[in-house]
């Protein structure tokens, strides 16, 4: 279990709603565009009120969350405090190279050593593994779409999700990875490694696949979203 975030954190705003945020998933851009200043335990809140929120959060393409999450983990290191435990990990003091992102992976089949790099379910399930009572689980790729449609930036039944900030009819993703970083990481990936990511991360590839699936699954997301 990664260290430096807890189960169940959530960030909400008694106006809009409680977000459940995971790591490497638009939980910056979540939090700015709805002002989501207030944070608690969703698990054990201390505002018992959270529960009457609608609950939302976003899910991400498995490969790609870990490809932004590796460059994110490179660039925590050689911070003072957040990078205390990605610099006890055995790939840190290599040079950049396709062996060094293997080792990575060993390291992350270890022990998933920081918030970046823990799955996805993790912080999507209660302590009994069980899926959390999402009003809404959002694209990550999709999400101009879905802020404006689902959440109310323009349209909504719940008055109260109407946003009056100016100019935010497109999302911009608040992205830390550059795109040279990235590109980089997806060419150390070929069919062996690729298939080892999806045993690591079996959890958030078969949700992953479950949501793309053209079968209505209503108790897992609100049938408006557009996939």
């Amino acid at each position: 279990m990664a260290y430096n975030h807890d189960k169940g954190t959530c960030w909400y705003n008694e106006n809009t709603c409680c977000y459940i945020g995971v790591p490497k998933t638009a939980s910056t851009t979540m939090r700015r565009v709805f002002s989501l200043d207030n944070v608690d335990n969703y698990l054990q809140p201390e505002n018992g009120d959270i529960k009457n929120l609608d609950l939302i959060t976003i899910f991400r393409n498995p490969l790609d969350r870990l490809i932004s999450a590796y460059n994110e983990v490179v660039k925590r290191g050689g911070h003072p405090e957040e990078g205390e435990g990605i610099r006890k990990a055995s790939f840190w003091e290599m040079p950049e190279s396709k062996e060094r992102f293997v080792t990575f992976l060993d390291d992350v089949e270890k022990e998933f050593f920081d918030s970046h790099v823990e799955e996805q379910m993790f912080y999507m399930t209660n302590e009994k593994e069980e899926l959390l009572p999402f009003t809404h689980i959002l694209d990550f790729d999709n999400l101009d779409d879905q802020f404006i449609n689902i959440l109310g930036l323009r349209t909504t039944e719940n008055p109260d999700y109407f946003l009056k900030h100016d100019g935010m009819v497109q999302i911009r993703v608040h992205q830390k990875s550059s795109e040279e970083d990235k590109k980089r990481t997806a060419n150390y990936l070929d069919e062996e490694i690729i298939e080892r990511i999806k045993k690591i991360y079996v959890r958030d590839f078969d949700f992953f696949n479950l949501l793309n699936t053209p079968k209505s699954t209503p108790k897992l997301f609100n049938t408006n979203l557009k996939w």
